[in-house]
């Protein structure tokens, strides 16, 4: 799979929510979701339970994700 255009987006934010992401890229947080899955699917990002608040899922870069910058 082509690195989408927003991932680059994505590289620069270490650990963060999701809907602070789509905040940052302007998108809505309905949308986040389905630009999220393909690169969770793919490697290249993580989702975890926020550790403070369990209706949150923190975002994190993988080693094969921070490869693809």
């Amino acid at each position: 799979m082509n690195q989408p255009l927003y991932t680059q987006a994505f590289l620069t934010l270490v650990d963060t929510t999701a809907s602070l992401l789509a905040h940052n890229i302007g998108v809505t947080k309905a949308n986040i979701s389905l630009l999220l899955t393909p690169l969770e699917k793919d490697g290249w990002i993580t989702r975890s339970n926020h550790t403070q608040d369990g209706r949150k899922s923190v975002i994190s870069i993988t080693g094969e994700g921070q490869l693809t910058s």
